[in-house]
């Protein structure tokens, strides 16, 4: 099996990441089938010592500059994020080397062949990559392993481990199509993570998520606080102070300054990722809420404070669009709206069409994805920064065309 029979091979698994208007419960999110696939697959991932990640923001960055210490202080570590942007490595990777595509390969074809065997116990796709990275983690015999969850946390693949440290970055709105209109629910979500025992990192949060965070944790002594420095307010600074504090938690000391060092250019593909394509300036940022989205525009009037911003945006369905265009009004007239090729998920132009955007004066729909983000950059002037956002799907899109643009 080669590397794109393997991804094929992969594709057909349900992809939750992909679909809308599905049931979100025990039923279908069932960890007991992933632990007993897991058992039954041969995979042992008792010796490693896990740091478990969930929120809604910030978990990638916290998870990745929490790796990147321990690889630079030469512990074998294994990092398991997502979702991926260009390439489904990005979501294996151990000493900061994503896995082979020969070796990728192979593990999906003894995957397929015990399936073939045993079947699939209904895993989905997200399952199938949670049970591939342990199976990965554990024959290499990592000392640890940074696990960032995929959806909420309590019913996620990714809590069939037990940890040694867990992690909760910021948590705001979001999934509310899954979860509904309520910020208790996603964070009793979140917090399903928790172990008994086991020590929680708590990152900076706004007021509301602060306090029912706390009315939920106060009878616990192993919860720690982040407490964020009122001169640090971004989210690069509130991601490391709370990596910082995990580190602690996990191997019991931390310098610092080879911290701050070993992140001080800090950077993730899609996460505030500024490049030059055409000798132009664009930005790329997966923003998909109104918080995420606020805090691009406010570190894009931090970093560009003289420019103007022409934004190609689309967004999944069940996403709060009034909310996130009202952010982006603040800071732009010219907004392109898109959609994306073959993601039932995404907005079209009929559900773009029923939205009411006073806000703008210059917003627009282009179905082609790649065609808007090619005409757009032709179009642009020196003085203007092109952001593509709204959607991790659409970032990949565009990055993936870099290449030839």
């Amino acid at each position: 099996m080669d590397f794109e029979s393997a991804l094929e091979y992969l594709d057909r698994f349900v992809s939750y990441e992909r679909l809308v208007n599905f049931e979100y419960g025990e039923r279908d999110f069932d960890l007991q089938k992933v632990r007993n696939f897991l058992e039954i697959f041969g995979v042992d991932y008792s010796k490693i010592d896990f740091v478990h990640v969930a929120g809604s923001k910030g978990k990638g960055s916290v998870c990745t500059m929490m790796a990147e210490d321990l690889w630079a202080k030469r512990e074998k570590t294994g990092l398991y994020t997502s979702p991926h942007i260009l390439d489904i490595r990005e979501r294996f990777q151990i000493n900061g080397e994503k896995i082979s595509k020969r070796l990728f390969s192979l593990y999906v074809e003894d995957l397929k062949r015990f399936i073939e065997r045993k079947g699939d116990f209904g895993l989905t796709y997200f399952e199938i990559l949670t049970v591939l990275a342990l199976k990965y983690f554990s024959d290499e015999n990592v000392k640890y392993a940074i696990i960032e969850t995929g959806l909420g946390g309590r019913l996620d693949a990714t809590n069939v481990i037990s940890p040694k440290v867990t992690v909760l970055t910021g948590v705001e709105m979001e999934h509310t199509d899954i979860f509904g209109e309520d910020l208790e629910k996603i964070i009793y979500e979140k917090l399903g993570i928790m172990k008994e025992g086991v020590p929680l990192v708590v990152g900076p949060q706004s007021e509301e998520a602060l306090r029912i965070i706390e009315s939920k944790l106060k009878w616990r002594s192993d919860v720690y606080f982040v407490e964020p420095d009122v001169e640090k307010v971004d989210a690069v600074s509130k991601n490391k102070a709370t990596a910082l504090e995990a580190i602690k938690m996990l191997t019991g000391s931390l310098d610092s300054g080879v911290f701050d060092e070993i992140v001080k250019d800090f950077r993730l593909i899609g996460r505030f990722d500024v490049r030059e394509v055409d000798n132009k300036t664009v930005v790329f940022d997966m923003a998909h809420t109104p918080a995420s989205m606020t805090a691009l525009v406010e570190a894009l009037k931090s970093h560009f404070p003289k420019k103007e911003f022409v934004f190609l945006i689309s967004v999944l369905k069940g996403k709060r669009i009034e909310e996130i265009f009202k952010v982006l009004s603040g800071v732009t007239e010219s907004v392109i709206f898109t959609t994306l090729p073959r993601l039932e998920r995404s907005m079209g132009r009929t559900e773009f069409e029923t939205v009411k955007l006073p806000f703008f004066e210059k917003i627009s729909f282009k179905a082609d994805c790649k065609k808007a983000f090619v005409e757009i950059l032709g179009e642009i002037k020196k003085d203007q920064v092109l952001v593509v956002t709204g959607s991790h799907f659409l970032v990949g899109e565009i990055l993936k065309t870099l290449k030839s643009v």
